[in-house]
């Protein structure tokens, strides 16, 4: 780029600069961008005569402080995108893209982009590290290759809910982020539904010769939403719970305890919570599931009363 194009360059990007900062001074500005208050001055004075055109209402319009530290921009001209990275901006970015490289499978072209981000500025923002990116997860891998060509899976899988490692055959179907955490999507033949496996419990991923059926028309719109709920009651001294999960409380104490719902994708997982917390909450319904929390502290309490005899 010829220096006065790099220049205009420069001058342009301090419309869209302001808009976004306005209540930035120009010392700020100046060390936002790399340059100094005399530069800055220089560049906004020049702005003041260009525009799109050579009448009044085509030029930029924009007015200083007394003292020159601050700068107003009255009219813009639809200027309002940067031309190029600020320093601070492409060190942000690249950040980001460097934080992108530990969640997605395919990071072929997050790697890119964060190289060419590299290059541009080296030597202007020494306090960014160039990390040297690291091997690819195999298991990794392979899920996305299953995923590209179209066929099933085996793998083992850690269920943490459970502590214990499972064995699994599916049909792969999508990718979804949450939470920081990549997922799988993919279809379970033996439940008949989909299931969401987290990449980092994944283990020995296989990929099989047979074709996959992720019966995509199933994937359900909101796949981290659970689809039941669960009718509970709080002790009023454990409404604190709520603030920790996802309960939603429907109403005023009565008696002490405090009518509230939990919404809830494995039946597994509501016995085991209403167990934990016995002593803070109590499972209306689904009635099953009731019924199982209540025969599970009895065999508990049952334990006990064997063990004192």
């Amino acid at each position: 780029m010829s220096e006065r194009m790099a220049s205009l360059v420069r001058a342009l990007n301090l419309i869209p600069y302001f808009r976004a900062h306005p209540d930035n001074s120009l010392f700020e500005a100046a060390r936002d961008l790399g340059l100094n208050h005399r530069q800055m001055v220089a560049d906004l004075q020049r702005l003041h005569t260009s525009g799109v055109g050579m009448y009044t209402e085509e030029l930029i319009d924009l007015t200083f402080n007394a003292n020159r530290t601050e700068v107003t921009i009255t009219e813009d001209q639809g200027l309002t995108a940067p031309l190029r990275l600020t320093t601070t901006e492409a060190g942000a970015l690249l950040l980001m893209l460097e934080s992108l490289e530990e969640q997605l499978v395919d990071t072929s072209a997050v790697r890119s982009a964060a190289q060419k981000i590299r290059t541009l500025v080296r030597g202007r923002a020494g306090g960014i590290a160039e990390a040297e990116p690291e091997d690819e997860d195999p298991d990794l891998l392979v899920v996305n290759e299953a995923l590209r060509r179209g066929q099933r899976l085996r793998f083992r899988y850690h269920n943490v809910s459970r502590n214990e490692w499972q064995t699994r055959i599916v049909d792969p179907a999508t990718l979804y982020l949450h939470e920081g955490h990549t997922y799988l999507a993919a279809w379970d033949d033996s439940r008949k539904a989909h299931r969401k496996f987290r990449l980092d419990r994944i283990h020995d991923a296989e990929l099989l010769d047979d074709t996959a059926h992720p019966h995509l028309q199933k994937l359900p719109k909101a796949p981290f939403r659970f689809d039941q709920e669960a009718e509970i009651e709080l002790r009023e001294s454990a409404a604190w719970l709520a603030e920790y999960h996802d309960i939603t409380l429907q109403g005023e104490a009565e008696g002490g305890w405090i009518p509230a719902t939990l919404p809830f994708g494995s039946s597994d997982w509501l016995v085991r919570f209403a167990v934990h917390h016995g002593d803070r909450l109590r499972l209306v319904s689904p009635a099953d599931l009731a019924l199982k929390v209540r025969r599970r502290a009895q065999d508990a309490l049952a334990a006990y009363r064997d063990h004192d005899r």
